[in-house]
């Protein structure tokens, strides 16, 4: 039956269309989460860097034992390091995701026009 072919056909486009939808929610959400995330590494990343040189500042007026601080200073640094390394990865990952979303978004205007 052409009829009942038809309302098949149109609850399978309007079934892909929702699933379409989730799954662009679904990612651009992991997309913003990922952009807060690398926000958030390269904040810790500085504060890394303005510990170590509040160290050496510290180092250099007395208060701290200079060999300490440069210890202290050159651990905050390599913090810092994996920081930016993780700012790195999920920059990486966010610019994947919204690639991922504008497919998802240009197949989701197909099944509209459909």
């Amino acid at each position: 039956d052409p009829v009942k072919m038809a309302e098949q056909g149109i609850r399978d486009l309007n079934k892909d269309l929702r699933e379409s939808l989730e799954s662009m929610a679904k990612v651009k959400a992991q997309s913003i989460r990922a952009n807060k995330n690398v926000s958030r590494e390269k904040q810790i990343a500085a504060d890394y860097e303005k510990k170590a040189m509040m160290l050496l500042s510290k180092a250099q007026q007395g208060s701290l034992d200079p060999a300490e601080a440069d210890r202290l200073a050159a651990e905050s640094l390599s913090k810092r390091d994996a920081s930016i390394e993780r700012a790195s990865v999920l920059t990486k990952e966010a610019a994947h995701m919204e690639q991922m979303t504008a497919q998802l978004e240009k197949n989701t205007q197909n099944l509209n026009l459909n």
